[in-house]
């Protein structure tokens, strides 16, 4: 099988490093804070024990505990490999004292496949108890950006036991933006006046929320996430969600 088109080729971006186009140039450009792949760097004991970061800044993902381990899906949707979160299990993996999204600016991405939907359910974020940024499902039903201890970021539309790619961006100071396969989910609401301000105490999450402790574990099967530390442009975001599409097999707008 041929290796699909990495994130960064043909996506002018204003970071130099970004914009050379091949995928080890990219890795490490002080814009993207981290990038997690299901078909790289899995480490396996009883499930999943470590997700490693392949964005080059090592912020890899682990979980010591067996029983809470994801484990790896073959072929999670249309072919695709996927690390499958199990919320009966409590089931995520995390990095504790991280901040990658620093004081406001972000553009977070999580593609893969919600199970169910049955209430709350974390599917990605960088957040700490009173600020940070997290995709999830929430109760409603709707989809949202979730701010710890600020406010829910609802956009209204309906949860579902689907495949998706959810973008989510936020410029300093302003409410967040939120896509779902492309298609602009129009003005958030709730309060943001303190989203993004993680600070060092921060944790970087994938399969649930974690305030200290988890809460909203979910039954999602991720192909692929990353975050940058920064807004990325029209282009740059069409450019991604056209790559992001392409490697989790979903269709977008």
């Amino acid at each position: 099988m041929r290796n699909r088109r990495p994130l960064s080729r043909g996506v002018r971006v204003n970071d130099t490093a970004l914009s050379r186009g091949r995928l080890e140039r990219f890795r490490g450009a002080s814009t993207l804070g981290c990038w997690f792949r299901s078909d790289r760097g899995k480490t396996i004991v009883t499930g999943v024990s470590q997700w490693d970061d392949y964005s080059g800044n090592a912020f890899h993902v682990v979980q010591a505990v067996e029983a809470e381990q994801p484990t790896v899906v073959a072929a999670a949707y249309n072919g695709r490999p996927g690390v499958r979160f199990t919320s009966a299990a409590n089931q995520m993996l995390l990095r504790v004292n991280t901040n990658i999204i620093g004081t406001g600016a972000y553009t977070i991405i999580w593609a893969g496949k919600i199970r169910a939907s049955a209430g709350a359910e974390g599917l990605f974020g960088n957040m700490k108890a009173a600020a940070g940024v997290g995709l999830y499902n929430d109760t409603g039903p709707v989809r949202s950006v979730f701010a710890p201890g600020v406010a829910v970021m609802t956009d209204g539309s309906v949860q579902t036991t689907s495949a998706e790619i959810q973008i989510a961006t936020r410029a300093a100071g302003a409410a967040p933006s939120l896509s779902i396969n492309g298609v602009d989910q129009g003005a958030l609401t709730g309060a943001s006046s303190s989203m993004g301000d993680v600070s060092a105490t921060g944790s970087l999450v994938v399969g649930a929320n974690w305030l200290g402790a988890i809460s909203a574990p979910s039954d999602s099967d991720a192909i692929e996430c990353a975050i940058f530390n920064r807004v990325t442009n029209t282009s740059e975001t069409a450019r991604i969600l056209k790559y992001v599409g392409a490697q989790a097999g979903i269709a977008t707008a």
